[in-house]
């Protein structure tokens, strides 16, 4: 599981499958670049033109409207040390999230300052592959491994299920996928996902509001 999903707990379930996932977080470490899509992790309004709410990992609040997310993440040795999330929702006005070494922050773009954001649980510094929950036998399909793991979900009564699909020759992910069970259930996906040879301008949360 990356780290744009966040759980805890040490890895159960087959051995065999754990160790390659393993050789996936391996796989990494030498990168210092990575983008992908996402869609159903995150849902939000704009009031006013400057006034924004939103939802990250869970189920969308009445009100908040689903967005697809354009993300760029910076490594260092497997571990994040920027994240660049911009969200868009139909009818609003563009959400920029953005975790660095100076914190959390978000930003609407019809406001164009950074809020200070300290209810999420941050990526930063967290490995962007995560080996934890309980696996099963990983399955071969063609030139990709098909990994199937369920973990439990911050307070959430449900389980999420996850189903990665990942490349035998290379152990990096094509797409990821996830589905929390339960009350406030909801699903989500990540595919696109691309390691970059050279850094985009990678934005600052400047100024702040």
């Amino acid at each position: 599981m990356c780290a744009t999903a966040g759980a805890a707990g040490g890895p159960t379930g087959d051995p065999a499958t754990i160790a390659f996932y393993r050789q996936v977080q391996a796989a990494y470490k030498p990168v210092h670049v990575l983008t992908f899509h996402r869609r159903g992790f995150t849902a939000y309004a704009v009031a006013g033109g400057t006034v924004f709410r939103y939802t990250v990992g869970e189920a969308a609040a009445a009100g908040l409207r689903p967005a697809s997310e354009s993300v760029l993440e910076l490594l260092r040795n497997g571990r994040v040390v920027k994240f660049v999330d911009v969200a868009r929702a139909s009818r609003d006005p563009t959400l920029t999230y953005i975790e660095d070494a100076s914190g959390a922050w978000a930003e609407v773009a019809t406001r164009r300052c950074f809020y200070r954001e300290t209810r999420l649980p941050g990526v930063w510094g967290q490995p962007f592959v995560g080996v934890f929950g309980d696996f099963a036998p990983m399955q071969r399909s063609g030139g990709s491994v098909i990994v199937r793991s369920t973990y439990s979900w911050g307070g959430a009564a449900g389980s999420m299920s996850e189903v990665d699909h990942i490349s035998a020759a290379t152990k990096q992910f094509s797409s990821i996928s996830g589905r929390l069970s339960g009350p406030g259930g909801f699903s989500w996906s990540i595919n696109a996902l691309r390691p970059l040879a050279t850094a985009p301008t990678a934005p600052s949360p400047t100024p702040h509001c």
